[in-house]
């Protein structure tokens, strides 16, 4: 799974909003797409929704979702200018009631 995200953090008040979007690719091309936001305090775990919008190829058509945890290992920060910083890394996400619907 791949994911392109944008996290925006409150320093004084240790919290930390994101949303962004993932695409998940099986060993045959077949793709799922979805969409997640999530809400954190100080980088412990995000907690939110995550929900799939749609597929490709054999998996055309899925769609479903439910409540996610993600937490971060091995991230990487870039300190732009005073206000901005890019990170890249890995880390794991929590499905407790994941819901599909196979096409």
């Amino acid at each position: 799974m791949t994911c392109e995200s944008e996290m925006l953090g409150n320093l004084a008040a240790g919290g930390v909003t994101g949303q962004g979007t993932c695409v998940m690719t099986a060993r045959d091309g077949a793709k799922v797409f979805v969409t997640w936001t999530c809400e954190a305090y100080a980088f412990v775990g995000c907690n939110g929704d995550f929900t799939v919008t749609g597929g490709e190829g054999r998996l055309e058509g899925i769609h479903g979702g439910g409540a996610m945890t993600w937490r971060a290992s091995g991230t990487h920060f870039q300190v732009g200018d005073a206000d901005t910083a890019a990170t890249w890394g890995q880390g794991t996400v929590f499905w407790k009631e994941l819901t599909l619907v196979l096409p």
